[in-house]
């Protein structure tokens, strides 16, 4: 198997771990009285943004890729996205403005149709 093959499975693997991850902080987050239920979320997904920073700024061959889109993106639902509005904020400032405030609401609208939609189904 060449480099691009092992990249691969590396990523993949690395989503399973991140998924694995977040489903553990979920549970973890359940157990505990008065807690909400979307309040690991957002821990997951702080935290995510976190690394994904870190794990970028830190470069490497196999760090970004392997970190930042496997073990992440399996972990969080956010830190992807967030990073892609950062990286636009220098060449593309008011790109990236037009993406932090449109594409929240766009994905909260498209969830909605999508539960309304199902309801009918």
């Amino acid at each position: 198997m060449g480099l691009r093959g092992r990249l691969l499975l590396a990523v993949g693997a690395g989503g399973a771990a991140g998924g694995l991850a977040r489903v553990a902080a979920e549970l973890a987050a359940s157990v505990l009285p008065g807690l909400p239920h979307w309040a690991a979320l957002v821990g997951v997904n702080v935290l995510g943004c976190l690394l994904v920073g870190w794990g970028t700024a830190r470069g490497g061959r196999w760090a970004s890729p392997v970190v930042t889109t496997g073990v992440l993106g399996g972990f969080t639902s956010f830190s992807g996205w967030v990073l892609d509005v950062l990286q636009l904020v220098q060449p593309a400032p008011l790109l990236a403005l037009l993406l932090l405030l449109t594409v929240p609401v766009a994905c909260v609208a498209a969830c909605l149709v999508g539960l309304l939609l199902g309801e009918r189904g």
